[in-house]
């Protein structure tokens, strides 16, 4: 079992972390990965601190293996930027607890399935688009889902967007200013 902190790891590519039987790697605090190329992951990324992944454009497919997703374990915050993340759904993308958090930033979510998200906060920074096949993305945890100062979030056609506020908060959903916005492209 291996946690890395304070580094930065440059041109990565999921297929040069190979690991054994019964072993696992935990991104902590301070990590920066940076994608090389057009990737597929085929494991759990874990995130257990402040950790970022910059795609730099390129697109993070997470569909092609079952036991491959993104989890932020309790306490962690990752900061997904300039990325295109598709094969997400449920089993894919997991905050683990309420004091756990993603932040989406100029990327793309490509869903496959429907996600739903339990627990944690999610933040959205610039422009953030939703796009998959008649899937739907969930926000029902009791964290809260921000849309950061000029962020924009695209729902695009075929996508529902579903929020549950279970403890009926007005900090719930929150829109830092007015050029915060949501903009629904035929969504549901």
């Amino acid at each position: 079992k291996v946690t890395l902190k304070n580094l930065v790891l440059r041109d990565l590519c999921p297929e040069h972390i190979k690991l054994g039987v019964d072993s696992s790697l935990t991104f902590g605090d301070g990590i920066l990965l940076q994608l090389s190329e057009d990737c597929v992951l085929t494991s759990t990324w874990r995130f257990a601190g402040r950790a970022v992944i910059d795609g730099r454009y390129k697109n993070l497919d997470l569909a092609l293996s079952t036991s491959a997703g993104l989890i932020v374990e309790q306490g962690g915050a990752l900061r997904i930027v300039n990325t295109n993340i598709s094969g997400v759904c449920d089993k894919k993308l997991f905050i683990a607890d309420d004091n756990s958090s993603l932040e989406l930033m100029s990327s793309v979510v490509l869903l496959s399935g429907n996600c739903t998200v339990t627990s944690g906060s999610l933040v959205i920074a610039n422009d953030v688009y939703l796009q998959g096949p008649h899937s739907c993305f969930s926000f029902a945890s009791t964290g809260t889902l921000v849309l950061k100062y000029g962020a924009n979030l695209h729902i695009d056609s075929d996508v529902s967007l579903l929020y549950n506020n279970p403890q009926n908060s007005r900090t719930h959903f929150m829109f830092e200013d007015e050029s915060s916005c949501v903009s629904l492209h035929n969504a549901r």
